[in-house]
């Protein structure tokens, strides 16, 4: 779970829950700090990695479904966002669908699969257009080729 966090705040050093159930509230004790802050206070996309952490890890032998999977993140996170769900998804044998609308998220997938080829077998991307028969699947090189050459993949 910390190293989902990291990916947006690298100082974070652990993780608590105080509460119960509906009234549970996160804390981050960050290096260099001597107070814990709220979760919240980091911003949402923090609580979207630690929520798409926690699902993997509900989801082991499993299928996981992530709607717009990019929400809330700076596209500068995106790449190791991959990067964490797919060797998540590896560890805890779950085969993830995320959704995105984000030209940015799917540019990070592909620069995940150039600097990890060993993880290039385990990314593709479907995109579904309503007046097609069947969805159109790109490869982890094919998601690499346009990218690289401004190629949208998008519907």
């Amino acid at each position: 779970m910390i190293a989902a966090l990291q990916i947006i705040e690298p100082d974070i050093q652990r993780l608590a829950f105080t509460g119960q159930g509906s009234e549970s509230t996160a804390f981050v004790k960050l290096k260099g700090e001597e107070q814990r802050i709220p979760l919240g206070s980091l911003g949402d996309g923090i609580g979207r990695l630690l929520a798409q952490a926690i699902y993997l890890a509900l989801s082991a032998k499993g299928v996981l479904l992530i709607d717009e999977v990019d929400t809330g993140l700076h596209h500068s996170t995106m790449e190791s966002m991959w990067r964490f769900i797919i060797e998540s998804a590896r560890r805890l044998d779950v085969q993830v669908f995320a959704t995105s609308h984000s030209g940015d998220c799917i540019r990070a997938l592909a620069w995940l699969q150039t600097d990890r080829p060993d993880l290039a077998s385990d990314i593709s991307v479907h995109r579904i257009d309503k007046a097609a028969q069947a969805a159109v699947r790109y490869s982890a090189a094919d998601i690499e080729i346009a990218a690289r050459h401004h190629i949208e993949v998008r519907g």
